[in-house]
């Protein structure tokens, strides 16, 4: 579970194309909705009759979910956007009711929040330290990292692939060798397998 504060619930508001002059109002509704928590999801709204969804807590008027990605806060911020523009401030309860007062401040500074289509950043992280591996950063202004957690699971990745093609490739060799009758080390370049002996019927690489 990723929980916002409220100059990331400004900011992502804003990020969602929502006027910068409302953020502050957003937020606290934002809070007063969910506490700030992305996947908050009520399922007995308006009498059992809706559930509503994410930070906004947005409804269809159904049981049926506004968008798949709807804990993301960039997309639950865009359809906060949406129900705003087609239905007023009014819309919430949370407004109408006053209950988003407690929750209002004035002159706090919107963070951005990242987002890919359902990255947050979880309770008690900064977004450097959410983003960053190893939270290693250089020295330069920016404080940027030397590797995103993204890019790095990437390079892991491809080189996962990678090793794995190569040793399924010498597997292949080794069954086509045999399947001809011939030493496998014939048919590879030389140093790829260093030698292939056989004794006791077992072949070893």
């Amino acid at each position: 579970m990723s929980k916002l504060t409220y100059s990331q619930l400004e900011g992502v508001w804003i990020q969602a194309g929502g006027q910068k002059s409302l953020a502050p109002l957003m937020a606290a509704i934002a809070l007063a909705e969910s506490g700030g928590q992305t996947n908050a999801l009520n399922n007995a709204d308006n009498g059992g009759r809706q559930s509503s969804y994410g930070l906004w807590q947005i409804s269809t008027g159904t049981h049926t979910a506004p968008d798949p990605n709807w804990a993301d806060p960039l997309v639950n911020a865009r359809l906060a956007v949406g129900k705003l523009k087609s239905q007023g401030l009014n819309a919430w309860g949370t407004y109408t009711s006053g209950a988003y007062k407690p929750f209002l401040a004035n002159g706090v500074a919107p963070t951005a929040v990242s987002s890919t289509a359902a990255q947050t950043i979880p309770v008690g992280e900064t977004e450097n330290t959410a983003t960053c591996a190893w939270n290693i950063h250089l020295p330069v202004a920016g404080d940027t990292c030397v590797f995103s957690k993204i890019q790095l699971r990437s390079l892991l990745g491809i080189g996962i692939i990678g090793v794995g093609g190569f040793v399924g490739i010498i597997g292949l060799v080794i069954l086509v060798a045999y399947g001809l009758g011939k030493n496998p080390g014939a048919l590879l370049p030389k140093g790829v397998m260093g030698r292939v002996a056989q004794s006791g019927g077992n072949t070893t690489v």
